[in-house]
């Protein structure tokens, strides 16, 4: 196991020390992020006694610690069984007064209940779908994707001066600057679990330090990040072939786009980041741990690809 999985106490400290002064400023910060997840958190931190306010940071910020350092959910939920202040909160998050009872249906769900409850009685059988439920789903005015990209559009191009692009399925990338900086707006409009999700990436002219590189500098994980690599120089037409769609055998497609001699892979819901050449299949990347390799045929056409991250292989076949 590498060093720095086994450093969790130090890592649990930082971020237990960023919580504290985050939690001395009210909160100001994180009251910005448009999230009824996070700011249920924070109602619900705000109204605990100082003593199981203390014991639920403590528990929030180990299990950020441990998604950090990557144990499954199970193994995180069992470091994590002695802390009844974190134990009550789960249960809160999911059935607590303050919270709403159909908070864990998206549109697109409420959608499905509302046809299935037709189908139902056009088959001349009860109805699957509560009633409560159908009646709840129907009161939501949901906003069609069409409608969702005419309202992002202009505002975006307002702020960024951002030029849309579609990648497949209901994912479009938005590029823009912002005081000189190429700003990402990658949002996917046809989600499953939310009408609109996005992610938004910054690329600065100054040194890019992740948050993640950042943690490994400071505590010494020998060997986190090998030494910093000096990609190959490739032409526009070997790049070019690497371009294209990719989908994952869990469903997860990739995109890979050329932009002016440089490369770039998007995940579905991701930011795009630039992939160096290592050589004329493997690449890397200079802001997250993980290599990607091209897979080809025997008569040299590109068929797909594996990315490798933290001991994880996902490979992924090209679209036609």
């Amino acid at each position: 196991m590498p060093s720095y999985m086994a450093d969790t106490h130090a890592l649990h400290k930082f971020l237990r020390g960023e919580f504290d002064t985050e939690a001395r400023t009210s909160f100001a910060r994180l009251r910005r992020v448009p999230d009824t997840h996070v700011r249920h958190f924070l109602d619900y931190y705000r109204s605990l006694n100082p003593t199981d306010q203390d014991a639920l940071a403590d528990g929030s910020t180990l299990w950020g610690t441990l998604g950090l350092l990557g144990p499954r959910r199970s193994e995180r939920h069992e470091a994590l069984n002695t802390n009844l202040a974190w134990e009550r909160w789960t249960h809160e998050m999911v059935m607590g007064s303050g919270r709403d009872p159909h908070h864990c249906y998206s549109v697109p769900l409420l959608r499905a209940c509302i046809a299935q409850a037709k189908i139902d009685r056009s088959k001349g059988k009860p109805s699957s779908v509560p009633r409560e439920l159908e009646e709840y789903a129907a009161s939501i005015r949901s906003v069609k994707a069409p409608e969702l990209r005419k309202l992002v559009r202009p505002m975006l191009r307002s702020i960024l001066g951002a030029r849309p692009s579609k990648l497949g399925g209901g994912d479009w990338d938005y590029e823009g600057t912002i005081g000189g900086s190429r700003v990402m707006v990658g949002i996917d409009y046809g989600g499953r679990s939310a009408q609109l999700r996005y992610e938004v990436a910054v690329q600065s002219t100054k040194p890019l330090v992740t948050f993640e590189r950042a943690i490994a500098q400071e505590y010494k994980w020998i060997g986190y990040f090998p030494e910093e690599k000096k990609p190959l120089t490739l032409s526009r037409e070997i790049l070019g072939a690497f371009v294209g769609t990719y989908l994952s055998q869990s469903g997860l497609p990739f995109s890979v786009v050329e932009e002016n001699g440089h490369l770039l892979l998007k995940a579905a819901g991701q930011p795009p980041i630039e992939i160096y050449p290592e050589s004329g299949t493997n690449f890397f990347t200079r802001i997250l741990n993980c290599e990607i390799t091209f897979n080809r045929t025997e008569d040299g056409h590109v068929k797909g690809l594996t990315l490798r991250q933290q001991g994880r292989a996902t490979s992924a076949e090209r679209k036609p």
